[in-house]
């Protein structure tokens, strides 16, 4: 497989990647922000200011974002997790307003499951 056929293969990949992550983010029941040693976790939507309300976000309202972004073809980073030691994750760096920190974004995909590990400025 030559490097075209790779860069190919894994745009195809993330872009299964944020589907998964829109369809995921919308489902109420699929949604887990876990808060364990085992799965360490900065979830904190309250802290964000929402700029297009002018308001801190809400779990529920962090997370249709992130399905906005996912669809909008938000740039994804994998990462491999120190803990769950060698799971992968996605990042989203993001800048909502030009005048506030970039926003950091982290779930991890798992079945028909996704959990928030990281939203923070």
């Amino acid at each position: 497989m030559d490097e075209a056929d790779r860069d190919k293969a894994l745009e195809d990949d993330l872009r299964e990647v944020r589907r998964l992550i829109s369809l995921l983010t919308r489902r109420k029941g699929s949604r887990i922000v876990p808060r364990s040693p085992e799965m360490p976790c900065r979830w904190v939507p309250m802290t964000v200011t929402n700029p297009e309300v002018d308001m801190p976000f809400d779990d529920i309202s962090a997370w249709h974002k992130i399905a906005d972004l996912a669809e909008e073809g938000c740039p994804l980073q994998e990462v491999t997790l120190e803990q769950p030691k060698g799971e992968k994750a996605y990042v989203m760096i993001v800048q909502l307003d030009p005048a506030l920190p970039n926003l950091y974004i982290k779930v991890q995909v798992k079945g028909q499951y996704i959990f928030g590990s990281c939203l923070f400025r």
